[in-house]
């Protein structure tokens, strides 16, 4: 093995719009504490920022953020994705940053044995890196924790201070069950029922079956459109649309139905609560599911979805118990309603809840699990990488390329 290959490649994506509100001072705050962390317990590293789309008429992220040094333990690169390739995909007038896509460029990119994909504004607690640092991780596996929002506005102090604000100001937690007020002890979302992991793998299918018929039923008696509208002909219940468009207990009762496909479905439990924020894996188990679906949509579930392609190609999920820390803003998942009206108001679409069970049950049975073709990750594209901290700041062409090996 390359002994000068990193360990861990921790890959992002942003750019400098604002997008959040302070989201410069998140960013900065997220690369001092993280090169720290790595130089501290020498992990051999490297952090990877995907530029999305940079606006024109303000500063790069390389000019406009203070760059840590990594201090030989943590090399930074930066690829850029112009607007001319971003303008390449539908809906990119209504939303200037594709996440998963742009997540996809640095994890194809990446060098590393394990990357961890993670976002601008989380901060990593000690524990959780001390464990990365003893090397433990295995290939099959895909690593989650749980997440616990903080205020926005953590002090410009010391990574202890920080750490220690962050544990003692939590304002709700995201774990595999559920998210959680931590202020009023409430639940704001649940999950899962209950913690019953006891399905054996051969009823994912099983329960997929049910959940297909169960999806195409309630959109041929609501009368909306199915994602394989050439199965709804094929169906007797097609024949009651229209009668159950005018009747309230036909609605009722299929939203019902919907609350119960939603608390016992998918039949597999993952933790998929803000996975978003933390999935670490292998790079070969990355590559193999070929990175996050590459939807031209807003993100919404679509890293849920990555969780179980992992899955349903042999990967399997462990649970770590450390902690991470979220620094929350103005349009977070958890003031999802203004989100949505927001992305209604651009008409950008995304994924709803009942699409994502859709396809997590389509991939539970066919022999297809990739989403995405072989070019996932832009690799049919030249783009711009800048790698900081060394002699030269002149920027690399990455070339248009196979998988990296």
């Amino acid at each position: 093995m390359d002994a000068n290959r990193p360990y861990l490649s921790v890959v992002v994506c942003t750019r400098n719009d604002d997008h959040g509100g302070g989201i410069l001072g998140r960013t900065q705050t997220f690369l001092d504490s993280l090169v720290q962390q790595l130089k501290e317990y020498q992990i051999k590293s490297e952090l990877i920022v995907v530029e999305w789309n940079p606006p024109a008429d303000r500063p790069s992220l390389r000019d406009a953020l203070n760059w840590p040094d990594g201090d030989g333990w943590c090399t930074i690169r930066i690829i850029r994705v112009p607007e001319e390739i971003h303008k390449r995909l539908r809906h990119s007038s209504g939303l200037p940053l594709f996440q998963m896509i742009a997540k996809n460029v640095g994890i194809r990119a990446s060098k590393g044995e394990f990357i961890l994909a993670t976002n601008v504004d989380i901060l990593f607690s000690n524990s959780l890196m001390e464990f990365i640092s003893q090397k433990k991780l295995e290939i099959g596996k895909f690593y989650r924790v749980d997440r616990y929002d903080v205020p926005s506005e953590v002090p410009r102090a010391t990574l202890d201070e920080k750490l220690s604000f962050c544990a003692y100001n939590s304002l709700r937690v995201s774990s595999k069950f559920g998210t959680y007020n931590l202020l009023t002890g409430e639940i704001e979302e649940r999950i899962y029922q209950k913690a019953n992991e006891g399905y054996p793998d051969y009823f994912v299918g099983l329960f997929g079956f049910f959940q297909i018929g169960s999806i195409i039923m309630k959109r041929l008696l609501l009368g909306t459109d199915s994602p394989d509208s050439s199965v709804l002909e094929k169906w007797p219940y097609f024949y009651v649309k229209s009668a159950a468009k005018r009747l309230p207990y036909f609605r009722n009762l299929i939203a019902r139905a919907e609350v119960e496909l939603m608390i016992f479905s998918p039949a597999v439990h993952l933790h998929t609560n803000a996975c978003g924020d933390f999935t670490l894996m292998s790079r070969k188990d990355w590559i193999r599911v070929r990175g996050y679906g590459e939807f031209e949509m807003y993100s919404l579930h679509v890293d849920s979805l990555l969780l179980f392609n992992a899955y349903f190609l042999g990967a399997r999920e462990v649970y770590l118990s450390y902690p991470i820390y979220h620094m929350d803003h103005s349009l977070g998942w958890a003031r999802r309603e203004p989100l949505l009206r927001d992305l209604s108001r651009r008409c950008v679409p995304y994924l709803s809840y009942e699409d994502f069970l859709w396809l997590v049950a389509r991939m539970s049975l066919s022999d297809q699990k990739e989403l995405n073709g072989e070019n996932w990750g832009l690799a049919e594209y030249s783009l711009l990488e800048f790698s900081l901290g060394l002699t030269s700041h002149e920027p690399l062409l990455i070339p248009k390329s196979s998988i990296r090996t």
